[in-house]
């Protein structure tokens, strides 16, 4: 019987360690792409990390750039990509760019909800009238119920999360207040843990009710 336990026990660190492995995969894939595509209609590229800095050049909707370093820079709450667009390199607001991954393209994947009505979405934690996500001059809102994904693990101690969301058929990032979002469903490691979960005690439940069943015929034999 200790030896079942043992090989069920393995078996499940097995999958799990599967499934981290596979979830893992996917986060660096997505974190070691070196270009990014322009979401905002048009966008600027500084000299500096600093939207007060000099302009380097000025680019629109769907120019794809490429990565000079994959860490972000900071003017005060305001991050930035350092960027390469045909040999003028300079710095550019991170939320006017998203990475260029496999998984950018697939479907939104949501895994929460905006509670509220017509969400501002914010280019970074500041809900000031600057950093409110524009495009075309326009302030992007989320409709009530809209699902969006939740990209930099859910707290509801933050003030802000990271999020993705799609408008128009494109899929863009931001940042929202917490107080805004519903987290919806479970994660797809504890649904994975709990069927492992379940299926050895099932399996367990089997084997002693076979066990008892050979040991009750065993003693009647004996009697």
């Amino acid at each position: 019987m200790k030896k079942i336990f043992s090989i069920l026990f393995l078996i499940c660190l097995g999958l799990l360690s599967l499934s981290f492995l596979q979830t893992n995969q996917k986060t660096v894939f997505a974190e070691t792409t070196n270009q990014v595509v322009v979401i905002f209609n048009s966008s600027t590229i500084f000299k500096e990390a600093s939207s007060s800095s000099e302009v380097v050049d000025e680019v629109l909707f769907g120019t794809n750039l490429v990565l000079e370093d994959e860490n972000l820079f900071y003017d005060g709450t305001v991050s930035f990509y350092k960027v390469n667009n045909n040999g003028k390199i300079g710095y550019i607001v991170s939320n006017a760019v998203i990475k260029e991954t496999e998984f950018l393209e697939k479907k939104l994947d949501p895994n929460a909800k905006i509670i509220k009505e017509n969400v501002n979405i914010y280019v970074d934690k500041n809900d000031s009238e600057e950093s409110k996500l524009k495009i075309d001059g326009k302030e992007v809102v989320l409709k009530q119920y809209q699902e969006v994904k939740i990209i930099d693990g859910y707290d509801k101690n933050k003030e802000y999360n990271k999020i993705m969301f799609e408008l128009d058929g494109k899929i863009l990032t931001g940042y929202v207040k917490s107080e805004n979002l519903i987290v919806e469903g479970f994660n797809g490691t504890i649904i994975l843990v709990i069927f492992i979960f379940l299926l050895v005690v099932s399996i367990i439940v089997s084997i002693i009710l076979t066990t008892r069943k050979k040991r009750k015929k065993s003693k009647k034999l004996k009697s």
